[in-house]
């Protein structure tokens, strides 16, 4: 099994020797920006039904971690289990599915509800298959790279760059504070997943208090940090330049084109 990349230990990123390992950052985010396009233009069910059972088997076949997936689709899957009931449910008594008194469900209501699902966890598992792939790293200086035309209309590219890759180092780092507060607070007899909705909420107040008081400490010396160093933001520079090799690119041309034949068509 491959190894997990840093970031405190949850990065989603696997080292391996596969194709989409070995292709470069660019390309898979230009690839995942074409894919997004497509699935909203999907309209058929079994067709994204499809597409989402190749991605799930497309990131197993790269050996992740069935309870490291759970945990990252999780709250996902309860989000689009919410999503999919705002669609069926009526409350009105005007759905043709009968349900207990005036509450039922629309057909029509649930089909579309479960198209909207598939596309929305589409392109979950493809940005989570991106993920397990890519370091978290790559996809920031893909991201810089691919924007850095829009440096000539005087977008202020590097400074999007550092918001960037600040954000994707304080997601992880923010996780795991929240972890530490959580195991903090547990330790000290408070009942997280006990007791009355009021009571569960009120135990989290002493959780996200020092939660955030940490959060802005580190932003505050990672400002003084980067004001010590006479940062501006301005005439970045990459320890490491990767040129897109022809193989990249013509695996972009191709799946580009794949992906939108597969619009057109479905």
């Amino acid at each position: 099994m491959g190894r997990a990349s840093s970031l405190g230990g949850l990065s989603p990123y696997v080292e391996g020797s596969s194709a989409l390992h070995r292709l470069d950052a660019r390309a898979k985010v230009v690839l995942l920006v074409v894919a997004t396009a497509a699935a909203f233009h999907i309209e058929s069910l079994w067709a994204l039904a499809a597409c989402c059972a190749v991605a799930a088997l497309a990131t197993a076949r790269l050996r992740v971690r069935g309870a490291s997936l759970a945990r990252s689709l999780l709250p996902l899957l309860v989000g689009l289990l919410m999503i999919w009931l705002a669609y069926a449910v009526r409350l009105d008594g005007s759905g043709d599915v009968a349900g207990v008194g005036s509450v039922g469900f629309s057909s029509a209501g649930m089909l579309q509800g479960a198209v909207t699902v598939s596309r929305f966890l589409l392109l979950a598992l493809l940005a989570l298959l991106v993920g397990v792939t890519t370091p978290v790293e790559a996809v920031s200086a893909a991201l810089v790279s691919i924007l850095r035309p829009l440096g000539a209309l005087r977008v202020p590219v590097d400074d999007l760059a550092t918001l960037l890759t600040l954000a994707l180092r304080f997601i992880p780092m923010c996780a795991e504070q929240l972890d530490r507060v959580v195991d903090a607070q547990r330790a000290r007899g408070a009942a997280m997943s006990s007791g009355s909705l009021a009571r569960r909420i009120m135990a989290w107040v002493p959780v996200f208090i020092p939660l955030f008081v940490g959060v802005f400490r580190r932003c505050e010396a990672l400002a003084d940090a980067m004001q010590a160093r006479c940062y501006r933001g301005r005439g970045r520079t990459h320890l490491a330049q990767p040129a897109l090799s022809s193989r990249d690119v013509a695996a972009t041309v191709a799946g580009c084109v794949l992906l939108v034949a597969m619009a057109a068509a479905l």
